[in-house]
C-alpha cells in the first residue's frame, strides 16, 4: 500500500479524530475543545469545558459529534452536555457513604446514537468506604451511563488505582476498559462479557471495527482480542515506544497503527502472523488517527500540533 501526505486541515484543538460515515466531515478534540471541517473548510472550533480524553464519534446520519459528554448539531453549531454533574456525582457515590469531596472526569466515550456514555472519573473521597480514614489520594472509578433518563445502569469499576483506569471504548453493544486487563460488558446492562488479564504492558489506545477489539501497548506491542471467545488474544511487536492510536478497515482486514516513534504503519491482519504491508513516516510523534469510511484516506493529528494531516491510500 502505498501512503501519500495530500493536505492540512489547519486549527485543530487535540489529537482525538473523527471521520463521518459519509466522508464529509472531519473533526479533532482535545481535553477542552473540538474542530470540525466539512471538506477542507474549518466549520466549527467550540469549547466544550470538561470534556476529559477518549474517542470521539460522528452520529449515524452524520447530524451530530459526541465528544465526550457532549452532543455537537454540527448544523447550528450548538453544543449539549448530556451528563450533568448531578448525574456524574450519583454514579461516583453509588457504592460509598459519602459523597466526593473532589472529582474530575478522566475520560469519557458516548456512542453513536447518545444512548450510552461510559465514564472513568478519579475523584477523592470524604472517608472511607467502611471508617472515617481519608484515602491517600484519588481513587479510580468506571461507570456506565443512560443520559435519556439521567440514570447509573452499571458501577463497571470501582476502586481503581486513578492513574491505571486505562482505555475506554463503547459501541452499540459493548463497552470495554483496557489498562492491565481487558474487561469487555454488554453496554445494555453493563454485565461481564469477557475479562481477559492481558501479559503484555499497559494499555495506551483501543479501537474495534465489528469483531475483534484492537489494543496498542505502551511497550509498543499490539493485541487482537476476539470479543466472544476470550482465547483468541494474539500480540506481536507494532512499534518502538507507545502505541497511540488505531483504526481497522474491516473490508480489506486491515489494521492501521500509529506511534510516538513518529510511524504510521498498515497491518494484514488477515493472517495468523500480521504483516507491515505499508508504512508512513511522520514530522513528529503521532498521537491520533482516523479511517476514512470508504478507505481512501487517513488523517492523522501530532502531539502539540494544531493541524490534522490527510494521508492519501492507494494499493
Amino acid at each position: 500500500m502505498e501512503i501519500t501526505d495530500v493536505g492540512v486541515l489547519g486549527g485543530s484543538q487535540g489529537s482525538d479524530l473523527a471521520v463521518s460515515s459519509d466522508g464529509h466531515w472531519v473533526a479533532a478534540a482535545g481535553p477542552s475543545a473540538v474542530s470540525v471541517w466539512k471538506g477542507d473548510k474549518l466549520i466549527h472550533d467550540i469549547a466544550l469545558p470538561g470534556r476529559g480524553r477518549g474517542a470521539i464519534r460522528f452520529s449515524d446520519d452524520t447530524h451530530n459529534l459526541r465528544a465526550g459528554s457532549w452532543s455537537l448539531d454540527l448544523k447550528t453549531g450548538e453544543a449539549i452536555d448530556l451528563v450533568p454533574d448531578g448525574l456524574l456525582v450519583a454514579g461516583i457515590a453509588h457504592n460509598m457513604q459519602d459523597l466526593p469531596r473532589m472529582y474530575s472526569l478522566a475520560a469519557c466515550v458516548m456512542s453513536a446514537d447518545a444512548a450510552r456514555v461510559v465514564v472513568s472519573v478519579a475523584h477523592t473521597p470524604s472517608r472511607g468506604l467502611d471508617d472515617d480514614t481519608d484515602y491517600a489520594g484519588p481513587v479510580g472509578q468506571v461507570v456506565l451511563l443512560e443520559p435519556s433518563a439521567q440514570r447509573l445502569v452499571a458501577v463497571l469499576a470501582a476502586d481503581l488505582d486513578a492513574q491505571d483506569v486505562g482505555a475506554l471504548w463503547l459501541d452499540g453493544d459493548v463497552a470495554v476498559i483496557a489498562s492491565d486487563d481487558l474487561s469487555v460488558y454488554d453496554s445494555r446492562t453493563g454485565d461481564v462479557l469477557v475479562r481477559v488479564s492481558l501479559t503484555t504492558a499497559s494499555v495506551a489506545s483501543i479501537t474495534r471495527g465489528t469483531g475483534p477489539i484492537a489494543l496498542g501497548h505502551v511497550d509498543g506491542s499490539i493485541s487482537l482480542c476476539g470479543v466472544d471467545d476470550n482465547s483468541s488474544l494474539s500480540t506481536w511487536k507494532g512499534h518502538d515506544g507507545p502505541v497511540r492510536a488505531l483504526a481497522i478497515d474491516r473490508r480489506r482486514d486491515l489494521l492501521f497503527s500509529a506511534g510516538r516513534d513518529q510511524q504510521v504503519k498498515v497491518w494484514d491482519v488477515s493472517v495468523a502472523e500480521p504483516e507491515i504491508v505499508g508504512w508512513y513516516w511522520a514530522e513528529e510523534s503521532v498521537a491520533g488517527l482516523a479511517l476514512h469510511p470508504f478507505g481512501e484516506h487517513l488523517v492523522i493529528a501530532f502531539d502539540g500540533a494544531d493541524d490534522v494531516r490527510v494521508l492519501e491510500l492507494s494499493d
